[in-house]
């Protein structure tokens, strides 16, 4: 090989994706391969001259991945990755202008909640009476999650029949990289946080399929608070959910303890109630449908936007072979409000204590995985 081993300094890959891909952060090695073939593919020799590697050190990782479906096979036994990379600057940029358009969202999507607040509320899910800037935690995920959806549709009536339906994989996955000795420019803040969820699901006697939802899995909050209710807690907080007036047995005041000291139940003079929403799979569809006609204009405005910044500045940057991975997965990252709606949001209830709250945690009952 022309190349030191010890000059060799590898690419910085940047990797989100969605579904489920296996694991792909953990492995310099495959990276480096993604980093090598995202413009032109190549062979199994010139790949090895590219990382600096004998190719006997990465031909059966490189054969899982291809059956992943990560590479396609080109002529003549060439790799080509099978999803889209992008170089770290362009897509910096194509950040901050995102972050840009979407800095004065949260007040006028504040606005339109609060207008329709007394038909979320008449939907009759519990909690629909809890102080609605407490309310706000969940509400600003199935806003964003319904406005994005608007935004994607609008967007993708332009590919259709232009670009495939899907990529036939179980995953999407995207990268942007940044090369040995470059420099990244910020062109300024980029107003947003950062933002997960994650859902517990559980089989319960008398409620069926019960999720736990914590739509906010990110600091400030505490990241475990997806453990606070379990297999085995669940059922007493159902029953306290059922009835005010239960009282804990001796084995249940330790659990019922714990609920109390993390914000799920409140003591209200000796009765115990839960302080989350619990929701049923048809007052989330009455939830999603009110939020559906409330935000069409909204989502008419912003989508044009939001492609705008997406066709000028990513579109040109893409395979030719790869629309179809831009249309249905690049472009939803320009619609997603979400990060956005919490950056320095003077609207929500904030909580006295981020590591002892419910704030964002809900319960859907009897659920088959309709999540929102």
């Amino acid at each position: 090989m022309s190349k030191n081993l010890k000059e060799f300094i590898p690419a910085d890959l940047n990797i989100w994706v969605s579904g489920n891909p296996g694991n792909v952060w953990g492995d310099r090695i495959i990276q480096q391969i993604f980093a090598a073939c995202m413009k032109e593919s190549k062979t199994i020799e010139e790949i090895a001259e590219e990382v600096c590697m004998a190719s006997v050190y990465f031909e059966d990782t490189l054969k899982e991945f291809t059956e992943r479906k990560f590479f396609k096979v080109t002529q003549g036994g060439k790799y080509l990755v099978d999803f889209v990379i992008y170089p770290e600057q362009p897509y910096e940029d194509f950040k901050y202008e995102i972050s840009e358009l979407y800095s004065n969202i949260t007040k006028p999507l504040t606005d339109r909640l609060y207008k329709i607040k007394d038909k979320i509320c008449g939907v009759g899910f519990y909690g629909s009476d809890m102080d609605f800037e407490y309310l706000l935690w969940p509400l600003y995920v199935y806003a964003s999650n319904t406005l994005g959806g608007l935004m994607q549709e609008k967007n993708k009536s332009k590919w259709a029949g232009k670009v495939a339906e899907n990529n036939g994989k179980p995953y999407r996955i995207a990268a942007s990289v940044t090369y040995p000795g470059e420099t990244i420019k910020s062109r300024g803040k980029q107003k947003r946080v950062t933002w997960s969820n994650i859902h517990c699901g559980f089989n319960t006697p008398n409620h069926g399929k019960v999720t736990l939802a914590n739509l906010y899995d990110y600091a400030p909050f505490t990241r475990d608070r997806h453990t606070w209710i379990n297999d085995q807690n669940i059922n007493l907080l159902l029953k306290i959910f059922d009835n005010a007036e239960y009282t804990p047995d001796e084995y249940e005041k330790e659990y019922a303890a714990n609920f109390i000291s993390r914000d799920i139940v409140k003591n209200k003079g000796g009765k115990l109630y839960l302080n989350m929403p619990v929701l049923t799979e048809a007052q989330q569809k009455a939830i999603r449908d009110l939020l559906a006609v409330e935000l069409e204009d909204i989502a008419e405005e912003y989508a044009a936007k939001a492609a705008e910044i997406c066709d000028r500045i990513l579109l040109p940057l893409t395979r030719e072979d790869l629309l179809e991975e831009y249309a249905n997965w690049i472009t939803w990252g320009a619609f997603a409000v979400l990060p956005y709606l919490f950056y320095e949001n003077k609207y929500l209830q904030i909580p006295e204590d981020y590591n002892a709250s419910a704030a964002g945690l809900c319960l859907y009952t009897s659920n088959s995985g309709i999540y929102i």
